[in-house]
């Protein structure tokens, strides 16, 4: 009921997000030249999935301020809507935008209904995704009863923030 306050929170959301991806970086999986394909999309697989449940316990206050629930079953979902995103969505709209805007420029109006019908398609299935994503979180739900203040907040994103360099320093040690 309130779009300027969700828009708000979303954009919270991303600069907490890009700082906590930021943070993990350095922990995740290293490429080289001498990976197979295999490797390299496990690899990639791993460090997404990896990102994905930390993101989800990064963003976890202000969610459950938000909704009260989290679904441990978000870091799958996520992956899925990163991949549809990344190589569905974005490249139908983009193309979308070009044909669109190069119509405009030469007056070719006629291929904006075939466009658009793939747009309205797309987006469609899209809807369709998040509706078995919330259908399928469902069974991941967890209620925190946490009273989230400044404090709280700030004891639990220090304690996350302290887990990668702690692992880190714990890793030099025993040479891992």
């Amino acid at each position: 009921f309130e779009p300027a306050a969700i828009g708000q929170i979303s954009f919270q959301l991303s600069f907490l997000s890009v700082f906590g991806i930021l943070q993990l970086i350095p922990f995740l999986p290293v490429f080289s030249q001498s990976d197979s394909l295999r490797l390299r999309i496990l690899k990639m697989a791993l460090s997404t999935m990896i990102v994905s449940f930390w993101l989800m316990l990064f963003t976890l206050p202000i969610i459950n301020l938000m909704t009260g629930f989290s679904s441990f079953l978000a870091p799958i979902n996520n992956v899925i809507h990163i991949f549809i995103v990344s190589f569905l969505l974005l490249p139908i709209f983009m193309v979308s935008l070009f044909i669109l805007v190069v119509g405009f420029i030469f007056r070719t109006e006629m291929a904006e209904y075939i466009v658009f019908s793939i747009v309205n398609f797309a987006s469609r299935l899209w809807e369709e995704i998040i509706n078995i994503n919330l259908w399928f979180n469902q069974f991941g739900l967890v209620h925190f009863e946490v009273k989230w203040s400044g404090l709280t907040m700030f004891c639990y994103w220090a304690f996350l923030w302290a887990v990668p360099f702690l692992s880190s320093n714990l890793r030099k040690e025993k040479n891992f």
